[in-house]
């Protein structure tokens, strides 16, 4: 092979090969973040007075649950509204007729902390399980003389967290 061939096909071979033998290489970091909220669901519950005498002269007390499940956060709030009368203060169970026969539902056993919205909710309550139940705490006051039947309300709970 003469020399010009040569020179010309060593500088072909540079011009093919000279991309690859000039490619550098750069190295960083993709920063990869996700943010977790808390979770929890309300699964409902319930609070069943069973019999009331009309015109009975003590309170009929009883007790009931709200389910909660799938619970991250570690404290929770929860607000009951008025129910069918509107009214936290003045709750009432009401028949098919109208009639109504008022009642409560209370933070605590006593029967002295009426449960409801903002302040009178169950606020900042610490949780330490995944799914579970709170108490609610009921009460019929005696002395109502109402006609017979199946009274009830609905009273909408809305669970903060």
């Amino acid at each position: 092979m003469t020399l010009s061939r040569l020179a010309v096909l060593s500088a072909a071979l540079l011009a093919v090969a000279a991309p690859a033998l000039a490619a550098g290489t750069s190295t960083s970091t993709l920063a990869i973040k996700a943010e977790v909220a808390d979770s929890c669901e309300m699964q409902g519950g319930s609070l069943d007075f069973g019999t009331y005498q009309s015109g009975q002269a003590t309170d009929l007390l009883i007790q009931g649950t709200i389910n909660y499940a799938n619970c991250t956060a570690q404290t929770v709030s929860i607000e009951m509204d008025g129910g069918s009368s509107g009214k936290e203060s003045d709750r009432t169970l009401v028949n098919a007729s109208g009639g109504a026969l008022r009642y409560q539902v209370y933070r605590n056993f006593d029967r002295t902390y009426p449960w409801g919205t903002g302040d009178t909710a169950l606020n900042n309550r610490k949780i330490t399980a995944t799914n579970g139940s709170l108490v609610v705490y009921g009460k019929i006051p005696g002395g109502q003389r109402i006609a017979g039947g199946t009274y009830s309300d609905v009273v909408n709970v809305t669970l903060r967290f």
